[in-house]
């Protein structure tokens, strides 16, 4: 996936290694990759009936590129899909970031007397 990404945008036919260390050198587009593979195996893949369910459209999974720059996300999707699934590529890419709901940030800003 990140070949496929990679050679588009470059428009070159790069190697794996080249694409291997593109990735580990640049977090935002490590962080994309690993949403589109999980809309892949969320639609393509995983069977119905099995397995976790990863249902983030894909506007809320392209936000995955903004994860690497902020220690935290905050969604205010209602559904709480975008959450998760953020949180999932977050923990796959390596990333510190902390995924939360807007509801969850703002129990946060409360300060008790």
């Amino acid at each position: 996936m990140g070949k496929l990404l990679y050679d588009r945008g470059a428009e070159t036919d790069a190697s794996t290694t080249t694409v291997r260390l593109f990735m580990e050198a640049c977090p935002p587009f490590r962080a994309l990759v690993y949403a589109l593979i999980m809309s892949w195996y969320d639609l393509g893949v995983r069977d119905p009936n099995v397995g976790e369910k990863f249902k983030a459209g894909g506007n809320d999974l392209f936000m995955s590129i903004y994860l690497p720059y902020c220690d935290k996300f905050v969604t205010a999707e209602k559904n709480g899909e975008q959450e998760k699934c953020l949180k999932e590529v977050a923990f796959l890419a390596g990333l510190e970031t902390e995924v939360l709901s807007y509801d969850a940030f703002c129990d946060g800003l409360l300060v008790t007397a």
